[in-house]
């Protein structure tokens, strides 16, 4: 377990660096902020204290760590946005400046099975998906490892259907008693998967787009991600908390200095008398 070493000196920037990792690869989403552990039980580097806890062993009694609160990159983003003015002419920059809508997107056809979907996303190592219309390529939903949240033994068999029907059960368009009973709706029948979940549309941006938009819903609507559609709806890019934080938290880049040429003194040598 790795926290934060703060003190009265440390700041916000100094958890979303050092905790979140947020420059990183592999980034960290939540930071658990505990009381003061056992001496014995840390070991401090730089700005970084490290907490061996045995497997089994994450009491109180044990550790002498207590959660005491729980900051995510969410709430960081909910702050920023409450105090939007620090981020300057950031704000009015789009998504295209900022080379937001440079990233890949991830996406699966809505007509494939949530099963395989999910499974997909296991092996990508990704915690979210854009679903899409097989026949236009439009996004018309996302699947996220939240949908599974409360998913009971007796709903498995929900996962055998489409993502687009799944995603509907999920979001309270289909009946979940009508889905485990095979009646299936109209619209999913017919392949009419924009149809389907035109009640629940996903949130998009355009490279148009500025980053005010985007920090505004992600702040408000409490999200994870907003994709970048084309013109077309197709999904071209995904923006994250990570991304909007990693963005903030760039180092700037330093211009290379001129290199000074000395010029050669010609009254050095022999002299001719």
């Amino acid at each position: 377990l790795w926290l934060l070493n703060a003190d009265d000196a440390s700041t916000l920037l100094d958890a979303v660096m050092e905790s979140f990792r947020i420059q990183d690869r592999s980034v960290h989403h939540r930071l658990f902020v505990c009381s003061n552990a056992k001496e014995q039980k840390q070991n401090t580097v730089a700005n970084t204290t490290v907490i061996n806890i045995q497997p089994g062993s994450e009491r109180l009694s044990a550790t002498g760590l207590k959660v005491t609160h729980v900051v995510s990159q969410s709430d960081v983003v909910k702050l920023l946005w409450a105090n939007k003015a620090v981020l300057g002419d950031a704000l009015t920059q789009t998504v295209e400046q900022l080379e937001l809508d440079d990233g890949t997107v991830f996406s699966v056809p809505a007509s494939m099975s949530t099963l395989e979907a999910l499974s997909q996303m296991a092996r990508d190592h990704k915690s979210s998906m854009g679903v899409v219309d097989p026949a236009s390529g439009v996004l018309v939903g996302n699947l996220s490892v939240s949908d599974l949240r409360g998913l009971a033994v007796d709903d498995f068999p929900l996962l055998l259907l489409s993502v687009a029907e799944y995603v509907a059960v999920r979001r309270g368009l289909m009946s979940k008693a009508d889905a485990l009973g095979g009646n299936r709706s109209e619209a999913a029948a017919a392949g009419k998967w924009t149809e389907l979940l035109a009640a629940a549309p996903v949130v998009t941006v355009t490279s148009n787009s500025t980053f005010e938009n985007v920090v505004e819903l992600l702040a408000v609507k409490g999200l994870h991600r907003v994709y970048v559609v084309d013109g077309d709806g197709k999904p071209v890019s995904i923006i994250t908390l990570t991304d909007v934080l990693r963005l903030i938290t760039k180092p700037p880049v330093v211009p290379p200095q001129p290199v000074q040429v000395m010029e050669e003194d010609d009254t050095t040598g022999d002299s001719d008398e």
